[in-house]
């Protein structure tokens, strides 16, 4: 992965530079090249959203930036995280003012 000083990766973001003909490697060579970094971790076969905005360089080249859309990933891992309950058998939290327990109640 090639790395800027000026443009510091930051996850979930990337970016594609479009390749001219006479740049390619190869004729069947793919248009643009680039590079995200992933936010979050994912399996094998798992399918990945990316977003692309279309922009101009400074130099006047045609370029993608990127962005990991993972926002619905995020939601599912939120749902699936387990939450506390309180056991059966647990002491009730004082409700009866300040400084007073439910032993104080004098019935």
């Amino acid at each position: 992965m090639a790395t800027n000083n000026n443009f510091p990766d930051k996850p979930g973001y990337g970016t594609f530079f479009y390749q001219a003909p006479e740049d390619k490697k190869h004729p069947q060579g793919p248009d643009f090249t680039g590079h995200v970094v992933l936010e979050m971790d994912y399996k094998a076969g798992e399918r990945i959203n990316i977003g692309l905005w279309q922009k101009q360089t400074r130099m006047g080249s045609t370029m993608f930036s990127a962005r990991e859309d993972n926002w619905k990933k995020k939601k599912q891992l939120e749902q699936s995280q387990p939450t506390e309950v309180t056991p059966g058998y647990a002491k009730p939290k004082n409700t009866y003012g300040k400084g007073r327990d439910i032993d104080d109640v004098p019935f």
